[in-house]
This record gives structure tokens, C-alpha cells and sequence, in this order.
């Protein structure tokens, strides 16, 4: 154990922004592809700036897939929480 905690550690100071992804993201199953949920509900495209800050400030923790460019990860998947806030 003392190791894993060893390697995140080592992991974040480096400057590769995909292993800061990978380190950051979210422990959950699943995630959602901002594109994909708003062509499919008709809706314009945030910037991912605004729809952080949009889950900010609704309490919601949310981070970027290190797999997907328009992938997003949150703690609660309730897509009608997420298509509220689009």
C-alpha cells in the first residue's frame, strides 16, 4: 500500500498532463461523452470551462477522462442532472 501511495505521488509531480488525468480522475463506473449527449439531445456544445463551473457550483465533483477528449467523469451518473445543467 505504501507503495502505491509512493508512485501517485511521483505520478503527479511530473509534467505529463495525461498522467495528471489519470491521477485526477474520478474513482467511477462509467463516464459521458459531452458531444455525443448533446447531439443526441439537440444541444449546443459548452466550452468544458463553463460546465465545470456549472458543476461546481451545483456541488457536483467532476473531471475530464484521460481516454476520451470530450469525456467527463462524475460522482453522481445522473444524466438528467447533467443534461439540467447543458
Amino acid at each position: 500500500m505504501k507503495n502505491l501511495f509512493y508512485q501517485v505521488k511521483i505520478l503527479k509531480k511530473t509534467n505529463n498532463n495525461q498522467l495528471k488525468l489519470m491521477c485526477n480522475e474520478i474513482d467511477t463506473l462509467g463516464f459521458y461523452d459531452i458531444h455525443v449527449l448533446c447531439k443526441k439531445h439537440k444541444k449546443a456544445i459548452p466550452k468544458f470551462e463553463v460546465l465545470f463551473q456549472k458543476l461546481k457550483n451545483k456541488k457536483i465533483p467532476a473531471t475530464r477522462t484521460h481516454f476520451s477528449q470530450y469525456g467527463i467523469k462524475i460522482k453522481e451518473n445522473n444524466e438528467k442532472e447533467l443534461l439540467s445543467i447543458l
